[in-house]
């Protein structure tokens, strides 16, 4: 997203002139609940987006201030401040509502996107590295969002898969009876 000149922070997600951000992509809804930072080096300030649209969402070419205007698709579920480091497992806790999908876009912050979720927020000192992401699968049929990829109902997909067996033993089983094997 550009927001300035850029500045080369190497293999780190920075937000020194060009606000740089990591695109995920689930094949299906994932509600993310927690982030894990590896590496910071002065500030590790993030937001974090999921997409609601519908289709392949498209970042070239776009303004941190117009992240999230009508048409682009893409909601701010929170900007978080001063993430940890955590080597064992992700323990920066995110997205307190409990929003999925399939498509997630983690951020160095930007003021653009407005204020903390949680912790203190400020923009161009943030040099971090993400290791790990961890949530759940979205299995409610309805997780906040459009974009959540097919879901089957457990209940009726099993009592179909039943109905099917039924109907093959029961050919199976008639061809036996006709002497026919």
């Amino acid at each position: 997203m550009d927001n300035g000149p850029s500045t080369d922070s190497g293999d780190k997600i920075n937000g020194v002139g060009n606000t740089e951000a990591v695109l995920l992509k689930f094949s299906s809804s994932v509600i993310l609940n927690s982030i894990g930072i590896g590496y910071v080096s002065g500030d590790s300030d993030i937001s974090l987006f999921r997409y609601t649209g519908t289709g392949v969402p498209t970042l070239t070419g776009t303004a941190a201030a117009t992240m999230t205007n009508a048409g682009m698709g893409w909601q701010l579920v929170g900007n978080y401040g001063d993430l940890a480091v955590n080597s064992s497992a992700p323990s920066n806790a995110v997205n307190s509502t409990g929003v999925g999908s399939s498509w997630w876009l983690i951020s160095a912050y930007n003021t653009s996107f407005g204020s903390a979720n949680k912790g203190t927020v400020d923009q161009g000192n943030d040099y971090f590295k993400i290791y790990a992401v961890a949530g759940s699968a979205c299995t409610t049929g309805d997780c906040g969002g459009r974009n959540q990829g097919a879901r089957i109902p457990e209940p009726g997909s099993l009592a179909l898969v039943a109905a099917g067996l039924v109907g093959a033993f029961g050919v199976r089983r008639r061809r036996t009876l006709n002497g026919k094997a």
